[in-house]
């Protein structure tokens, strides 16, 4: 192992015996000359810690069985507290990634000053290799509304991340059993530098049937709602307090805010003028408590159908003037 490794690859485990070899092996045969790895694994029956203590022998690999169960967040978060490091990269126990990952990331960040994170191309579930989301460049306060708008998934936090940057954040936010706490840990990230996309390193997801991003798409309507409304508000909670914010910004980001609660990804949009009320009604009672001044609460139904259009206008005006 380098004697100042430069990557510290964190890997966060809890029942993935069936994949996790697969993901070790991928980052035991990475190009980039400077890495360490360090493996937490959560109480797991099936056997996790014993096919990761097979990895004990290389001296990069560092194995931790935890006393009692952190859960995702927690299991992240406590591994990104013990990163010394400049850089550092998570990989989830059931994805791989190509053995040139880690360098061609390490090597768009040394080119980039102005990014916080570089990241890959993802495959998965028998995808070909893409994202759905583009460098994210721009003020501060624009990568924060691209990130509530248009961002669906935590792609870019699985890329290369300058820890001083990371570490400045609140990490994962464990709450909601970690509903969609990567996008918002993106959202703290955005407001603190650029995230670059880098073609060609690919990072291979894979879902499994029995794993915490299928559970979450088995939850009932309700309960999707209610998780969502809460995850929302959350990141509105998370934007605000990142930075020192103009008040227009506030202004765009909360309505960003707004109308990401209204786009729950892969559920039905409201269809009358009621069911977008009750949604964005439900928002600003979570969204009040954080910011008053921005959401007081809604004493009428009279919100155009054509809301989110309307909001996200407005965003467009105020972040490019």
């Amino acid at each position: 192992m380098s004697e100042a490794p430069e990557i510290t690859v964190c890997v966060p485990v809890d029942n993935s015996a069936p994949l996790i070899g697969e993901a070790l092996a991928s980052i035991a045969v990475q190009t980039h000359p400077g890495f360490r790895v360090l493996v937490s694994v959560d109480p797991s029956p099936d056997g996790s810690l014993e096919v990761c203590r097979q990895w004990e022998r290389d001296p990069r690999f560092r194995i931790i069985a935890q006393p009692s169960r952190l859960g995702w967040p927690g299991n992240v978060n406590w591994l990104l507290d013990r990163v010394t490091t400049p850089r550092l990269c998570v990989v989830l126990p059931d994805d791989r990634v190509e053995p040139d990952y880690l360098a061609r990331l390490a090597a768009a960040l040394d080119h980039a000053p102005a990014a916080v994170l570089a990241y890959g191309e993802v495959a998965g579930n028998g995808l070909p290799a893409g994202s759905a989301t583009e460098s994210l460049t721009g003020s501060p306060c624009e990568r924060v509304c691209a990130i509530l708008l248009r961002y669906w998934s935590g792609a870019p936090w699985r890329g290369v991340i300058r820890t001083e940057a990371a570490l400045a954040t609140d990490l994962l936010d464990s709450r909601r059993d970690g509903f969609a706490a990567d996008v918002q840990w993106l959202v703290a990230l955005a407001a603190a530098g650029e995230f670059l996309r880098v073609p060609g390193a690919i990072h291979h997801e894979r879902i499994r049937d029995d794993g915490i991003t299928a559970d979450w798409r088995r939850l009932p309507s309700p309960l999707v709602d209610a998780r969502w409304m809460d995850h929302a508000a959350a990141c509105l909670g998370t934007a605000l307090d990142s930075r020192n914010w103009e008040a227009e910004e506030r202004q765009a980001i909360a309505a960003a805010a707004a109308v990401r609660a209204l786009s729950i990804p892969d559920y039905p949009p409201p269809v009358t003028t009621a069911e977008l009320f009750q949604r964005l009604g439900d928002f600003a009672v979570r969204a009040a408590a954080l910011a008053p001044d921005l959401f007081p609460l809604p004493t009428s139904s009279a919100i155009p159908a054509d809301f989110a259009a309307i909001a996200e206008a407005r965003i467009g005006r105020l972040v490019r003037r």
